[in-house]
């Protein structure tokens, strides 16, 4: 099952050391153990998440070459502990060794850096301590010294421990420990299901772009742009108001949030385009669409849309979708045609309700649309304006149905379309030249 399977992929995010050329990338990871040292020496400041951009690469400053430094200097001692001290050194190794897979040494990993791989090396740190403690304690003739710097060692690190645990309570307090912006936004949207906190979770998602922004379209992170964008939307919707006939208007401010909220999906959507994965997010688009229809601009709305069916033909709320965009734009009989083509292809049951009610709304004058059957109400294919929107659903559906290997399917409904509705053979003899019409 794993042969088959595609390689890995590493978000740069999540480890810019992907992107990084490989002298780069082993002088980072080098850095980055003596960020692991001090840290096991001096846990004052601890997080859950190290992701870009937590963890710079290396630009030879300063702080760079100490690290480097320090790191020499460690390498050399354990060669010297080869020749003086061979159970510090097998505790070093020990320590070095259980690290080496999650180093970024010899491949890059899922993250440049996290708290918990230093669980197990930790112990052949913690007993090297101890030996140079006993050691100290002989040598100044101090018999107390080890146990009692120990016992110190141990309640300081035990108060940290209970104060580290009052971070992870919940998502919240662990996400606004770690000042991680993308996780402490969607901490605070779960954390108020009424949303009146949708400023500041929108505040703290923009921190996370202001963050991205300057990275590549193939390096970003398409989640953080799309919960950005989705949150503007929100806001835009919870600012509509109705005026004194019944209609829903939008005020400036809404106006401004659904305008944020587009240009953020488009940069989504760049960035999708950019990795490669726009083809499982046929729901971006109809979110797209949605932001493009509060906007009253149905020409993009629609398109977005489209794509969303492109993209999951068998998805009923993309046919939802777009009926809804060309209802906006006062085209009722696409509307319906969509509202068909999707009962068809889902045989979705909100969809055919719609579809009826659309009927009901006017849209079919002489009451004829649908007859009375065992199971409920079908339509009429006698009537002339269901004739009229069958036809011009056939050919999609019959593409889609060829498009999703089911020819079977397709043939049936070209069949249904010549026979029973009287549909025009060019057309769907144009999709299908196989079967009836030829």
């Amino acid at each position: 099952m794993l042969a088959g399977s595609g390689p890995v992929e590493l978000p740069f995010v999540d480890n810019p050391l992907t992107g990084a050329d490989f002298w780069t990338a082993r002088l980072t990871a080098i850095r980055v153990m003596a960020r692991y040292l001090w840290l096991a020496v001096w846990p004052l400041k601890l997080s859950c998440d190290y992701s870009y951009s937590q963890i710079p690469l290396p630009r030879g400053s300063l702080e760079d070459w100490i690290a480097w430094m320090v790191m020499a200097a460690i390498m050399a001692a354990l060669a010297i502990l080869f020749l003086q001290n061979r159970v510090a050194f097998f505790l070093a190794s020990f320590a070095f060794v259980t690290f080496l897979p999650t180093s970024n040494l010899l491949f890059p990993i899922g993250t440049i850096m996290a708290e918990r791989f230093l669980y197990l090396p930790s112990a052949g740190l913690i007993a090297c301590i101890v030996l140079v403690l006993y050691k100290a304690g002989r040598w100044a003739r101090l018999p107390s010294l080890a146990p009692v710097v120990l016992c110190v060692i141990a309640a300081a690190f035990s108060i940290r421990t209970w104060a580290r645990n009052l971070d992870w309570r919940d998502d919240l307090t662990m996400a606004s420990a770690a000042k991680t912006h993308f996780l402490l936004a969607r901490a605070l949207y779960e954390s108020d299901p009424s949303h009146s906190n949708l400023d500041r979770v929108i505040g703290e998602a923009e921190k996370s772009l202001a963050i991205l922004n300057p990275l590549a379209d193939a390096h970003n992170n398409a989640a953080a742009y799309r919960w950005a964008g989705e949150c503007y939307l929100l806001k835009g919707d919870l600012l509509r108001r109705s005026d004194p006939g019944g209609n829903t208007v939008t005020i400036p401010e809404g106006v401004k949030a659904y305008q944020r909220s587009t240009q953020i999906l488009l940069r989504c959507l760049s960035i999708l385009k950019a990795s490669h994965s726009e083809a499982g997010d046929a729901g971006l688009y109809r979110v797209l669409s949605i932001a493009y229809l509060r906007l009253a601009d149905t020409d993009k709305a629609f398109d977005a849309a489209a794509n969303a069916i492109k993209l999951e033909p068998l998805n009923s709320e993309s046919y939802r979708q777009i009926a809804e965009v060309l209802l906006a734009a006062g085209r009722s009989d696409d509307a319906a045609a969509k509202l068909l083509e999707g009962v068809i292809l889902t045989a979705d049951v909100g969809l055919w309700e719609e579809l009826l009610s659309l009927y009901r709304s006017g849209l079919d004058p002489e009451g004829c649309a649908t007859i009375s059957g065992p199971r409920g109400p079908s339509l009429n294919p006698a009537c002339e304006i269901v004739r009229k929107h069958f036809c011009a659903a056939a050919p999609d559906t019959i593409r889609i149905r060829i498009q999703t290997l089911r020819r079977d399917l397709a043939r049936e409904m070209k069949d249904t379309a010549l026979q029973k509705f009287r549909c025009p053979p060019g057309p769907l003899n144009q999709i299908l030249p196989d079967g009836p019409g030829k």
